[in-house]
């Protein structure tokens, strides 16, 4: 892998977290509080479930763009910078 691949590397990871977080949100029974297992905190209020899941789509959507963006402008230079045999 070379280092340009790595360079977006952790912003994949970063899109595709959004995306699992907004995933597991919708899974969560409509109307539900969502509390912490251990400390019994209530992490998520049952009116913004379904807000934040859609908050968090939207920026796994918009960072999955941007990735796109970056692999495109990383193999145009590639591509541009290639050195002919």
């Amino acid at each position: 892998m070379d280092a340009a691949s790595l360079s977006v590397r952790p912003h994949r990871f970063l899109a595709e977290a959004h995306v699992l977080i907004a995933t597991e949100l919708l899974k969560c029974i409509t109307g539900q509080v969502l509390v912490h297992s251990d400390t019994g905190s209530v992490i998520v209020k049952a009116d913004d479930v379904s807000n934040l899941a859609q908050h968090y789509y939207d920026q796994g959507k918009e960072k999955h763009k941007i990735l796109v963006s970056s692999y495109h402008t990383l193999l145009s230079f590639s591509y541009n910078n290639a050195v002919e045999c």
